[in-house]
């Protein structure tokens, strides 16, 4: 009997449906041929009895394979092309106070980011991406991505973009295509619990541009929110989001602060300001200096986040003392990763007239 009850899906869903089983396409081999609801949109069609339809604004991608059952979709995704936007609809959305249906790349960018070069900007954003089960692992996702990148970036899309809840393990998929992130929701989701994150991969020279711009803006709000409302995300995630700077520019007394900590019994809490400076610069620089993943946390958990000792040594395993000792090891290696030309800086105030 037919269940009456049952939830019908969504027309996002079922165009989406129609592209996981219309298409029987291969990346690799394929053409393209245009989709028969717009022009703007393709889809990667070889034998297929029937066009694949990917809606009014959806771009599509299907890897053909013959495993688990002949003629099955292995994978699948699907994305919406927005921008540019209107000059009368980005006033609006700067005031953050406006939300358009789609848009939410270019809209949050613009409204809680300041960005307003988005509004000029073509954006593809990647909605839905799927692979069957008995596939996974192979590189069809990744595949999927790559062929995106190059089908979009010919015809005028800037960068592509995402967003979905923060976990490693997406991130460091995401990342593996070359998106980066470029913003972070303040508050967990109280359903997933999880961080809110939107990644890009730039296409265009302005697309660059505009992604090492948002990166900027969401090191330094990072850099303001892990030890508030963010004290207690996973260092594991702070890692994957946390932008490095592009220098690290010490003065003379931070300098000399550093080595008397490091090298010497100066106090953590007489130093913490300057070992804060050096911390900041992000994991790149931790990297270059030989740190491993426990020190990387300790420096997430103590500086930049600022929990307390006890909070502290029941992540680690480490007492106050213990985690100190450690501290001055790991100063004493990113003091030495510092280039030589960025290590000292006159702060305003320290010289004469």
């Amino acid at each position: 009997m037919r269940n009456r009850h049952r939830r019908r899906p969504s027309p996002a869903r079922k165009r989406l449906r129609r592209v996981s089983s219309a298409s029987t396409a291969s990346v690799c081999s394929g053409s393209r041929k245009p989709c028969p609801n717009c022009s703007a949109c393709w889809c990667w069609l070889t034998t297929a009895p029937r066009r694949a339809t990917c809606g009014s604004c959806w771009t599509a991608r299907t890897w053909r394979s013959g495993s688990p059952r002949s003629g099955a979709c292995g994978g699948c995704d699907a994305g919406g092309r927005r921008g540019p936007v209107a000059a009368g609809t980005c006033r609006r959305y700067q005031p953050g106070d406006t939300a358009t249906p789609g848009h939410l790349l270019p809209q949050t960018l613009i409204g809680q980011d300041g960005l307003l070069e988005a509004a000029s900007l073509r954006c593809l954003r990647v909605m839905r991406i799927a692979t069957h089960p008995a596939l996974e692992r192979r590189g069809i996702a990744t595949g999927l991505l790559q062929a995106l990148a190059h089908w979009a970036g010919p015809r005028g899309c800037d960068y592509l973009g995402t967003g979905f809840g923060a976990t490693v393990d997406l991130l460091r998929f995401w990342q593996r295509s070359g998106y980066r992130p470029v913003h972070v929701g303040a508050g967990r989701d109280p359903v997933g619990g999880t961080f809110a994150c939107m990644l890009a991969r730039p296409l265009s020279a302005a697309g660059h541009a505009l992604v090492e711009a948002a990166r900027a803006q969401l090191r330094r709000r990072l850099l303001h929110q892990l030890p508030a409302q963010m004290r207690e995300l996973d260092a594991d995630l702070v890692l994957s989001l946390l932008p490095s700077g592009d220098s690290t520019q010490l003065s003379a007394s931070e300098r000399s602060e550093i080595e008397l900590f490091a090298r010497h019994n100066r106090s953590f809490e007489s130093c913490e300001p300057s070992l804060w400076a050096l911390c900041r610069s992000g994991p790149e620089l931790w990297q270059r200096a030989g740190l491993g993943r426990d020190a990387q946390y300790q420096l997430i958990w103590t500086l930049l986040q600022r929990r307390g000792w006890e909070t502290v040594a029941a992540l680690s395993g480490a007492g106050r003392r213990a985690q100190i000792r450690g501290l001055r090891s790991t100063m004493a290696l990113l003091l030495e990763a510092v280039p030589t030309a960025q290590r000292s800086r006159t702060p305003e105030g320290d010289h004469d007239g």
